[in-house]
């Protein structure tokens, strides 16, 4: 394959593999023409919007005045528009109080990214839903009893104006409060409309869609709450009122300190003093096997997001052989609760009830350490908005100086705030996170006029400080000497932190049984190799052998590591041997169609897909049997992919599928470049190196004696392709290669970007 020398530009191939690649050769700073600018900037003479507010309530209430003032007072703290109270124009009857004002632009976009992530200071102004004009409602969840869940519906309301629909406890009635000047709203960012939820397969689930019974003006909930509800819901509202009480004091011990900075919210300025943080009760000695003994676990979030439910029985059987319990629902008992959100029912009451609420990243940490530590990254604990929500989605984000775990987490907190990952810097990206402040991406990105910013600001926004999003030029984000870059903001997670505060206790009984349990084990682990090993030895070679060259090349794929072992000792005894690529391979062994490299690179190479029982029924005849009656059969993928596995192979015998082909993968692409560069070559494809330019990809496609050359590239790269599509050029994602190889047919209609 001779190099393409007319690239425009280097689109940094390579550079994601585990270690930043600033140190390396390799270039991962990619030039790109006509680059995506976002700039947050508000031009002279520009009119303000004009905004309405909506809150149950009525006219004639002895507190009507109270809550008016609330929310005009409220509003311009929580957008940072001064200490003036905003005037109202106007009021009339409604079923529930609606205010209209006017606020300048910047200030409705951050009103409207507070309402898309549920933030708090919006419902500790009892407000339910918020309208631009043009877009739909966004609900926003009130109290402790109902999931809190951003909705967007619409558009609804008259042109040039935003409503926002406000609601306290009990309290029904029509009262009105509006402020006219009605001017035009440009469209402002995109909003949360049908999410998508990640499955532990890695496919996509589109979020439940709001019952069209529910109304934009009044919360569904509230009409028919219960009298416990009613009083839960107070006495959480109570608790929040001492919270602030408690931070206003605090902020008046720091108000010298507020005025040198006062970019940031003050519970922002100065970290509070952190208690000692305890997993069990010091002292006691926990054996490692059964180090979550004492903690039993409820879980949310996650059972509703997992295409593979059979995951959540496999997180039980986990938490259990390690100690643990597992309760279907939030019990008394609980001293844990895995969730992804602060935004559930479950998580409210959990909170409420001094439970320790992490995620299954925490989880993970633990069985990895076989000891149950606190919470010591962003990611252990369930983040502020809904999952689904995207309060990064205007954002594509790179990173450089972390490497192995920490940029691993870099890239899921990425994922999780709705931002793109690219493994590469280039004049799209919007935002670099820096390890420090040096390196080749550091010195681009300041060229590029790129934002640099340190772990702590993804942190902020995942915790939901909001703000930052605002405030990313802030020197506290421009500081890159923490020792613990991933750490969480305490003064954002201080409530979440307090159940750590108390260590889990143990009883003597619990101990002793688990170490009863213990002894059992270890018997029967003593006992079961040797048995193991016996029925090994008692193997018999056969007395034939066949011709190294007419013996079976076998692959396996989907198998656990002591069936492949058992099985390849009996492929040697006949005479077979173990192929280490597809390439040399004969026969792929497998009980199911699946996409695993193996399978998918064998599919054009081997001559046979066979089940287990071939092995099996050639060991008890002591030969090899014919392959034919043993052939893979899977009715439920071949009706899925719509193909026959019995025609995909002859297919590819007869000719491989992307013979005299050139591919150009961006660098995002997934699976990995170094995967899809094996698949596709296994199918007679070739990779270019580097990205080609229009002029090369039109004499290709004008010239039939040259190769045709097929774009593939993935929603995080789009940015990288703009070219493309301005000339009309078709760039297809993965699954024109993965599904195109499983199937052995060229589709270039199904896959393509539009």
């Amino acid at each position: 394959m001779e190099p393409d020398g007319e690239s425009d530009r280097d689109s940094g191939v390579g550079e994601d593999s585990g270690e930043d690649a600033d140190s390396s050769e390799k270039c991962n700073v990619t030039e790109e023409v006509g680059p995506m600018e976002q700039e947050d900037t508000r031009e002279n003479g520009e009119e303000d919007f004009t905004v309405f507010v909506a809150f149950q309530g009525n006219m004639d209430d002895e507190n009507f005045t109270q809550k008016l003032e609330t929310i005009l007072n409220g509003i311009p703290d929580v957008l940072n528009l001064g200490p003036e109270r905003l005037q109202p124009k106007h009021v009339e009857p409604w079923n529930s109080v609606r205010v209209t004002f006017n606020i300048p632009r910047d200030a409705a976009e951050r009103l409207r990214l507070l309402a898309q992530n549920n933030q708090q200071q919006l419902r500790d102004l009892g407000i339910l839903s918020v309208q631009i004009e043009g877009e739909g409602a966004i609900n926003v969840a009130v109290g402790p009893n109902r999931g809190q869940e951003v909705r967007v519906n619409g558009p609804i309301g008259a042109p040039g104006q935003m409503r926002m629909d406000g609601g306290f406890p009990g309290q029904p009635g029509p009262g009105v409060v509006r402020m006219a000047n009605p001017s035009m709203v440009p469209p402002g960012p995109g909003m949360v409309g049908q999410a998508m939820l990640p499955g532990s397969s890695g496919q996509l689930h589109p979020r439940m869609q709001r019952h069209p019974s529910q109304t934009d003006v009044m919360d569904p909930m509230m009409p028919v709450m219960s009298m416990q509800q009613q009083q839960q819901q107070q006495h959480f509202l109570q608790q929040q009122q001492m919270q602030k009480q408690v931070l206003q004091h605090q902020n008046q011990q720091v108000v010298p300190h507020q005025q040198q900075t006062t970019a940031l919210p003050p519970q922002l300025q100065q970290p509070p003093h952190i208690s000692q943080l305890f997993g069990h009760e010091p002292g006691q000695d926990i054996p490692q096997d059964g180090f979550l003994l004492g903690c039993v676990f409820a879980v949310a979030d996650y059972p509703e997001q997992m295409a593979d439910k059979q995951l959540l029985a496999t997180w039980k059987r986990v938490i259990q052989a390690c100690g643990g319990v597992v309760d279907p629902t939030l019990t008394s008992r609980c001293t844990h609760l895995l969730c992804e959100s602060q935004v559930s029912n479950m998580y409210v009451q959990a909170l409420r009830e001094g439970k320790r609420c992490v995620t299954a990243h925490w989880l993970s940490t633990v069985l990895k350490k076989k000891k149950m530590v606190p919470p010591r990254r962003t990611l252990h604990l369930p983040f502020a908005f809904p999952p689904g929500a995207k309060p990064c989605s205007q954002h594509i984000i790179s990173v450089t100086g972390f490497v192995d775990a920490d940029r691993d987490d870099l890239k899921l907190m990425t994922y999780l705030a709705g931002a793109r990952y690219t493994g590469y810097l280039c004049r799209s990206n919007t935002v670099l996170i820096c390890k420090e402040s040096s390196g080749l991406k550091y010195e681009k990105a300041k060229e590029w006029k790129i934002p640099c910013v340190n772990a702590q600001w993804l942190c902020d926004i995942l915790l939901g400080n909001f703000e930052a999003l605002r405030q990313i030029q802030h020197s506290r984000y421009s500081i890159f000497t923490h020792p613990e870059p991933l750490a969480p903001n305490p003064q954002l997670v201080h409530n979440l932190l307090a159940a750590w505060r108390s260590p889990v206790k143990v009883t003597s009984e619990a101990l002793s049984n688990l170490q009863l349990l213990q002894r059992q084990k270890i018997s029967d682990s003593t006992n079961a190799p040797a048995n193991k090993k016996a029925r090994m030895e008692e193997i018999q070679s056969p007395s034939k052998r066949i011709h190294p060259e007419s013996a079976p090349q076998v692959m396996f794929t989907g198998f656990e590591p002591m069936q492949v072992q058992q099985y390849t000792k009996r492929l040697y005894a006949l005479g077979g041997d173990v192929a280490d690529s597809s390439q040399k391979a004969t026969h792929l062994m497998a009980t199911k169609v699946t996409r695993t490299i193996k399978f998918l690179t064998a599919m054009s190479r081997v001559k046979y897909i066979i089940t287990p029982e071939w092995l099996e029924e050639s060991w008890r005849s002591q030969k090899f049997v014919d392959e034919v009656p043993y052939t893979l059969r899977d009715a439920e993928a071949e009706v899925l992919f719509g193909f026959s596995l019995e025609e995909a192979l002859k297919k590819a015998h007869d000719a491989l599928l992307f013979k005299g082909k050139y591919f150009y993968l961006t660098p995002g692409i997934c699976p990995s470049l170094s995967t899809m560069k094996a698949i596709l070559e296994s199918a007679g494809g070739k990779l270019l190196a580097k990205q080609p330019s229009y002029r090369k990809i039109m004499e290709h496609k004008q010239n039939k004696n040259l190769p045709e050359i097929i774009l593939v590239s993935c929603d995080n790269d789009l940015h990288l392709c703009r070219e493309y599509f301005m000339r009309n050029i078709d760039v297809h994602n993965a699954e024109f290669i993965l599904t195109g190889v499983l199937t052995q047919k060229l589709d270039y209609e199904s896959y393509k970007f539009t």
